[in-house]
């Protein structure tokens, strides 16, 4: 198990995984011949992705994303699901992003920052099974909560 107390999270690993950290601990990389999965801490008040679909940038004080190729506000329930935990996640899929992780999720919490949880192949293999049994484990611990779609309210107590 990896645990990160600064930031709250934690989340299983298989051992020939390798694990390198950066110096301030927003960005976790845990490496193989077939691949790597990625934790990165981002500050909430500039969180965006795109999409073919549309740019998204993350409304703090809503707890929702605005559409800024259509200036319209979501909540982006419908990409809404449950990581380790019952830690809530919003999913990115590469059918949407050219060039980005094949699985994308981004945990909002309570705190200022939000968690993004992705996967990539490497050249040759693409270990998905063991990337996404990572990812599916990822979830929050301590103080922090993760928030679900409904205007800001913690998963759970």
């Amino acid at each position: 198990t990896y645990t990160n107390r600064t930031y709250g999270y934690a989340f299983e690993y298989p051992k020939q995984f390798t694990i390198k950290e950066s110096t301030d601990g927003k960005v976790v990389t845990l490496m193989t011949s077939s691949g790597e999965v990625h934790v990165n801490v981002r500050d909430k008040n500039v969180l965006s992705f795109n999409t073919k679909l549309g740019s998204y940038t993350y409304l703090p004080s809503k707890n929702m994303w605005k559409d800024t190729m259509e200036n319209r506000e979501e909540s982006l329930c419908r990409v809404q699901h449950e990581l380790g935990e019952g830690t809530v996640a919003y999913l990115v899929d590469s059918n949407q992003m050219p060039n980005a992780y094949p699985r994308t999720n981004i945990v909002i919490t309570d705190a200022a920052y939000a968690f993004e949880v992705g996967a990539t192949c490497g050249e040759t293999d693409c270990d998905l099974d063991t990337q996404n049994a990572i990812i599916n484990s990822f979830h929050v611990i301590d103080e922090v909560r993760s928030l679900n779609c409904n205007g800001g309210n913690p998963l759970h107590n």
